[in-house]
């Protein structure tokens, strides 16, 4: 997820230990202003995508897997929320 943030600057911040990942969406990454509506967008093309991620009220998405995923399943997850975060950003 790193790697988006050169190509998707609403993509503030990404942190995490092992496969707890938590990624931060702003408005504008000099501000830090926090962009929900963002984070809302990239949540509903996962769903529409086959990836369920935790969103709530926060311009977070969490990422929790089960510690037992297999290594195909979770680069599939990932490809899913790469492509909402860019289909999101409109790129």
């Amino acid at each position: 997820l790193n790697a988006l943030k050169d190509e998707c600057p609403a993509l503030g911040d990404v942190r995490g230990i092992g496969l707890w990942v938590a990624a931060e969406f702003v408005k504008d990454r000099k501000t830090r202003a926090k962009d929900l509506e963002f984070a809302s967008r990239v949540n509903r093309e996962c769903l529409k995508n086959g990836l369920y991620l935790i969103q709530d009220s926060t311009p977070y998405i969490r990422i929790q897997p089960p510690l037992n995923i297999e290594r195909p399943l979770f680069e599939q997850g990932l490809d899913i929320l790469a492509d909402a975060i860019r289909a999101a950003s409109g790129a």
